[in-house]
């Protein structure tokens, strides 16, 4: 440490005090930080990635996109489901339809979060094991409180990240989201979930299905192709 007194010769002092504070710098990694390091963010809809990505051309699938985004704004009052499915045939438009959604939601403040699979994209598009950090690191940027809650989350259980898939839900994305459900600043959590291409993944298995426990406070919008008794929007 370098002296008060470097060069100094021939004074006297009396009843001297010194206090010296020391500020260490700490090389440990902020917990969103981890986070982030496990994210694919080629998967967002407005990536590098998906710069050419079709979208609906104006005055093109109005009926569609309208009913779709008024769920997302006001929801089903007959059907109260927190999630709705967008399911046709191959090349007729869905993911189209669901990246002008997005941009939509975006551009108007309520996208909490998107995932855009791809069979032919990236490995970070093509595999669930980017997922859920994905989708709760895009949550954690728009709500302070939520960011604070997935935080905590990741401080007690560090090695989350090496997880199943749904111990990964449970821990980074539902209990955060049930832990803020009952805070004052929780209710200003409304937003929509983007998943497109479910059917893309190559563990598909891995994927959000109908019996999964779902967020309080989020709606989610996903796209594949038919299957079960998902509702069809062709």
């Amino acid at each position: 440490m370098t002296s008060h007194f470097h060069g100094a010769r021939d004074f006297q002092v009396d009843r001297l005090k010194i206090v010296t504070n020391t500020v260490s710098s700490s090389s440990a990694v902020s917990p969103l930080k981890d986070l982030e390091s496990y994210i694919a963010p080629e998967a967002i809809y407005d990536s590098a990635e998906r710069c050419d990505a079709p979208k609906c051309h104006p005055e093109t699938r109005i009926a569609v996109q309208g009913d779709l985004y008024g769920w997302i704004r006001h929801g089903d009052a007959d059907n109260p489901s927190k999630m709705k499915w967008v399911t046709g045939p191959a090349g007729t438009g869905k993911t189209a339809i669901m990246g002008s959604l997005s941009e939509r939601c975006d551009r108007e403040g309520f996208l909490g979060a998107s995932f855009f699979f791809s069979s032919t994209g990236s490995i970070g598009r093509r595999r669930k094991t980017a997922f859920v950090m994905t989708i709760a690191y895009q949550l954690a940027q728009h709500w302070q409180v939520l960011k604070d809650a997935i935080a905590e989350a990741i401080e007690e259980s560090p090695i989350v990240f090496k997880k199943n898939l749904h111990v990964q839900m449970e821990t980074l994305l539902l209990a955060p989201l049930r832990k803020v459900a009952g805070d004052p600043n929780g209710s200003e959590l409304r937003g929509v979930i983007m998943v497109d291409g479910l059917d893309e993944c190559e563990a598909e298995q891995y994927g959000l299905d109908s019996d999964s426990p779902k967020p309080r406070t989020q709606p989610i919008l996903q796209r594949t192709r038919p299957v079960g008794n998902s509702a069809s929007f062709a």
